[in-house]
């Protein structure tokens, strides 16, 4: 795509820090019952497939960024 060895650092860091803050409030908040736990799995794995998706019809390194 012609992303340098930067963009894709950024991109790494991006999905990195904005995940961090998902998995803390979630821990907080999130129910200890499997009947929760499975439905919010399906939704992330959802989510990770629709993300996988979005970059797969990308064509420049600044929209793999922003998804």
């Amino acid at each position: 795509m012609g992303g340098s060895d930067t963009v894709v650092g950024w991109s790494a860091f991006a999905t990195a820090i904005l995940e961090v803050p998902v998995f803390l409030l979630l821990d907080r908040y999130l129910k200890k019952n499997s009947r929760t736990m499975l439905t919010w799995l399906t939704v992330i794995c959802l989510l990770f497939s629709a993300r996988w998706l979005l970059m797969s019809v990308a064509v420049s390194a600044i929209q793999v960024i922003f998804i």
